[in-house]
């Protein structure tokens, strides 16, 4: 299974729509926590985390991302 590092770009919402730029985590949703602990381990720079198949672009809580670009990706096992 896959993990891929993106670069995020977008705005938060609150307060008064400033962009940003962040470095988010995309994990398959059937990895462990132990695992998904020790991918973060590797990725200390994600600031954000996201399930893959879950949408990326698009709004969330708290932020809006407008588009990513992948850095980097690692294969993982299942635990």
């Amino acid at each position: 299974m896959r993990v891929v590092r993106i670069r995020i770009h977008g705005v938060y919402k609150v307060p008064f729509n400033n962009p940003f730029t962040a470095t988010a985590v995309v994990m398959p949703v059937e990895l462990s926590d132990s695992m998904r602990d020790e991918v973060l381990k590797k990725y200390k720079d994600a600031y954000y985390v996201f399930d893959a198949g879950n949408p990326i672009v698009g709004e969330h809580n708290t932020f809006e991302v407008f588009s990513f670009d992948v850095i980097d990706d690692m294969e993982v096992a299942l635990a």
